[in-house]
């Protein structure tokens, strides 16, 4: 993509001699730099439509407060590691990309998660190399 760009701007650079393209020209009138920059291999999620986006693949959550979960029926935790095993929309506001409730399958077992987007700190993909 970072090439697409920078090919776009060189074209745009060599036309800027055109008639009509003053505003071009002090765009491009001092010189640049491109930088081309990715959230990488372990990003961070933060929107409903992140989690959508992977589901199936690794993540970690950690949550501002417990929630009930974990291995005991009272056990509550604020960590979860596991895959991202859906993601549904908040029926009071299904077009707010902040609000939902992300589903959790963990590792060790087929028990799911429910964590309302809501209650996360952190959320990030885990690399599986």
């Amino acid at each position: 993509m970072g090439r697409v760009i920078s090919t776009a701007l060189d074209a745009a650079e060599a036309s800027a001699d055109s008639p009509g393209s003053a505003a071009l020209r002090s765009l491009l009138a001092d010189p640049y730099t491109l930088e081309v920059s990715s959230p990488g291999i372990e990003r961070a999620l933060t929107k409903l439509a992140h989690f959508e986006r992977f589901i199936g693949s690794r993540v970690v959550v950690r949550t501002r407060r417990a929630i009930p979960g974990a291995t005991g029926e009272n056990a509550r935790q604020r960590v979860f590691h596991g895959t991202i095993a859906g993601a549904v929309a908040d029926a009071a506001a299904p077009s707010d990309p902040r609000r939902g409730t992300v589903r959790v399958r963990a590792l060790d077992s087929e028990r799911v998660d429910e964590i309302p987007l809501t209650a996360i700190k952190r959320a990030n993909l885990v690399y599986e190399g």
